[in-house]
């Protein structure tokens, strides 16, 4: 069963409004993941816009697909299986879509000149190549015992740090959520 929008809300309440947990061995690898992460989150208000003047649907399956399998297929250089990368890769297509549906269910502000998807995407594309040469370091630190309150601890962070609000912060939940999980694979 997948987690319902309540739920990640609950988990995004946490992170946003609980204190640190207790303070686990800083993780740089898995914060710079993270950060990542974020950056490409903050990227879906613009896609969403973009979406929103050009009429466009959210869902861009061929493109999903086309980065799902170059990253997949880069995988092994970066010390990852290719399934990790297409979980985590997927993660983070399914935490932007939840942004830009969000974003997309309210009237949005006119953003006076149109917004340059595909310098968007370019970024985007950047992005997922630093998630990539940054995913095995992260998946390292996080292969211990205390995986989950240490991925607690990082999230929290970064929520902080970022200042995201609640949908950034529980889209981050949604993008990283499983990290232990893929970890341990």
């Amino acid at each position: 069963m997948r987690p319902s929008f309540a739920s990640w809300g609950l988990l995004a309440l946490l992170l946003l409004q609980g204190p640190l947990l207790q303070a686990q061995p800083l993780s740089p690898a898995l914060q710079q993941l993270l950060s990542l992460s974020s950056q490409r989150l903050q990227l879906a208000d613009q896609v969403a816009q973009s979406k929103a003047q050009s009429g466009k649907a959210v869902q861009d399956s061929p493109r999903e697909e086309q980065q799902l399998q170059m990253l997949a297929g880069q995988a092994g250089s970066h010390g990852v299986g290719a399934e990790q990368v297409r979980l985590l890769l997927a993660a983070q297509i399914e935490a932007n879509k939840l942004v830009q549906y969000r974003l997309l269910s309210r009237p949005l502000p006119d953003a006076g000149q149109a917004v340059d998807l595909e310098r968007i995407r370019s970024r985007l594309n950047q992005l997922n190549l630093e998630l990539l040469r940054g995913y095995a370091p992260a998946l390292a630190e996080l292969r211990v015992d205390d995986c989950r309150p240490r991925l607690n601890q990082a999230l929290q962070r970064q929520v902080r740090d970022d200042r995201l609000d609640e949908l950034h912060a529980i889209a981050l939940s949604r993008a990283a959520g499983d990290l232990c999980h893929w970890a341990a694979l």
